[in-house]
């Protein structure tokens, strides 16, 4: 799970959102005694792409990276403190993207599509409508890219945030808890300022923001696979996981799901880390400290699947839910190589099918609920214990 490059396009989306507000219909001429920067010298987005690829790959210094988000502010308080709308406070997709072309992206043209794409993502994210921005909604998206800003200076340390970097940097368990507990709290730093704002998100407008940000960013490298492309797998996978982990429907984010995805997906990934980081084939957890490790991971799953099953109507995970997450993790290459699609299946169907449930084990229908997890605490204490 390279939850970097998801991470990636969550961040960088929160950014380009800044840039492209800065891309709207003004009612009149900037005054050009006011603006300070110098076009040639200014181009300071114009590389963000290459940027924002060495910093999530952990290649780019402190200094580089404030500098970046120190360009990406100042283009946005110069348009909020230097234009007016056509309509009162509000702006309309149109000549932002002329400011900044002109003065912080040496001349390259934001295409239409990312600019309506945008739109509609700044509506799930603050809300308001997606053919205007208000202000007032310009001041929010400030005060979050703000956030973002000190969040990624604080992560850039420990980027990227996978369990094979942190063993390939042979990382001890205090580091690798601090980096853990890092990345927990800037994700509720982050969700915490979009907290009681949002709109509806499909997830068909989160592959199309993704690839017209791909032929922005990557203009002359767009047949290049990179990260954009790997989120664009991740916005298929993550439906069904969505409907199960979060609340139905799949197929899209409403507001009133906002508040548990920025809840429960750092802890998530947080357990799925642990597990992958500390669960390594040549450490020993049948006895002393990698026991008591053992222990710890199972009670974080057991009380974030308790949870889970607390927001579920009926407090149960259906067996075909569980197959179609298993089939879109597979088709996005996310299950781990040594267990295909039939054998994840297979094992699903056993565990909670046969085992926690006492069905038939060739039974293919089957229901997880809280009595299940209740019956593999009771198991893995029996087992542990002593």
């Amino acid at each position: 799970m390279r939850f970097n490059r998801t991470l990636a396009a969550g961040l960088l989306t929160l950014n380009f959102l800044g840039l492209s507000a800065c891309s709207l219909r003004v009612g009149e001429e900037l005054e050009q005694t006011k603006i300070t920067v110098n076009p040639a010298k200014e181009g300071c987005l114009a590389n963000a792409g290459s940027i924002l690829d060495r910093y999530f790959e952990g290649k780019i210094e402190e200094p580089e990276l404030q500098a970046f988000w120190n360009c990406t502010e100042k283009a946005f308080t110069m348009f909020v403190e230097n234009t007016k709308g056509g309509a009162g406070d509000r702006y309309a997709p149109a000549e932002l993207g002329a400011f900044l072309s002109k003065y912080f992206l040496q001349g390259k043209k934001i295409d239409p599509k990312l600019l309506a794409e945008t739109m509609v993502l700044k509506q799930g994210l603050v809300g308001g409508s997606a053919e205007t921005l208000s202000r007032t909604e310009l001041e929010q998206i400030l005060a979050l890219l703000r956030t973002v800003h000190l969040q990624s200076i604080k992560l850039r340390p420990f980027m990227p945030i996978t369990a094979s970097s942190f063993r390939e940097r042979n990382f001890s368990a205090d580091q690798f808890e601090l980096a853990l507990s890092t990345f927990e709290s800037s994700m509720a730093a982050i969700g915490k300022d979009l907290q009681n704002v949002q709109g509806a998100y499909t997830m068909d407008h989160a592959a199309s923001f993704l690839r017209a940000l791909k032929t922005f960013l990557y203009e002359n490298t767009s047949l290049r696979e990179n990260w954009t492309d790997t989120a664009i797998k991740w916005t298929d996978a993550l439906r069904p996981a969505k409907a199960i982990f979060v609340a139905p429907p799949k197929d899209e984010i409403r507001a009133s799901d906002w508040a548990k995805i920025y809840e429960l997906a750092p802890r998530y990934y947080g357990l799925y880390l642990k597990a992958s980081f500390y669960l390594d084939a040549d450490k020993v957890y049948t006895y002393g400290p990698g026991l008591k490790r053992l222990e710890t991971l199972f009670n974080d799953f057991n009380s974030l699947m308790e949870l889970v099953l607390s927001h579920r109507e009926n407090g149960t995970i259906a067996a075909s839910e569980v197959n179609e997450l298993l089939e879109a993790l597979s088709k996005a290459d996310m299950l781990p190589q040594t267990l295909p699609l039939e054998a994840a299946r297979a094992f699903a169907r056993s565990l909670f099918g046969r085992i926690f449930s006492g069905t038939s084990p060739s039974a293919e229908s089957y229901t997880i609920s809280k009595a299940n997890f209740d019956r593999l605490r009771e198991g893995f204490l029996f087992a542990t214990e002593g």
